[in-house]
């Protein structure tokens, strides 16, 4: 199946948690196996935040799954904590030589090569509309599901990203149940399609 799922909310709503459910499911759709793999727009600016700060890569990573300390300034990083690092090196460092859209350019290039071993992509953390564009342009519009995450609590706050809208495969979903009922809405959305756009 050539589609992909970006999962767009804001820190806490349970982006992560969707995208790695998807991923341990084997879903049969018309005796066709549907494989997902987590991915994140964020992978290779994580990679570049790496090789540019000269911090190990188990080390980065360590720390960066505890939100607490993610949020803990870092005399590595010369007292900047890793969220605002890495949102330096994007808006400061890589967009402004490269594009508002290049992230998403890449994330679409990791498409291309997961739909062609088998893979449905989920991307856990989508949220800037030029990546969205981008990844529309080259994939088709019809072929990106956007589902947007809404839980009591986490807004975007503090974070550079916002809600994002496709408008021809898109939908709403609220985290206020258990986490099998929030994958269950969204796979079952998923596999319905794109709306069938009014002429």
């Amino acid at each position: 199946m050539e589609k992909v799922i970006i999962l767009n909310a804001p820190p806490g709503a349970g982006k992560d948690m969707v995208a790695q459910m998807l991923e341990q499911m084997n879903t049969i759709i018309d005796k066709n196996s549907i494989r997902f793999m987590q991915c994140e727009n964020k992978t290779a600016l994580h990679n570049q935040a790496i090789a540019l700060s000269g911090i190990p890569h188990d080390d980065w990573h360590a720390r960066y799954v505890v939100r607490e300390l993610k949020e803990t300034p870092w005399a590595r990083l010369s007292g900047m904590t890793q969220r605002e690092f890495l949102i330096w090196i994007s808006e400061e460092v890589v967009k402004p030589k490269f594009g508002k859209a290049y992230y998403g350019e890449v994330s679409a290039n990791r498409c291309l090569e997961l739909w062609s071993k088998g893979y449905t992509p989920v991307f856990s953390d989508g949220g800037f509309p030029e990546e969205l564009k981008v990844m529309t342009d080259i994939l088709g519009e019809e072929n990106v599901f956007v589902a947007r995450i809404y839980r009591e609590g986490c807004s975007f706050e503090k974070d550079s990203r916002n809600y994002i809208f496709n408008e021809v495969f898109e939908d709403d979903f609220k985290n206020e149940g258990t986490p099998k009922e929030l994958v269950d809405k969204i796979l079952m959305r998923f596999l319905q399609g794109p709306k069938t756009k009014e002429k």
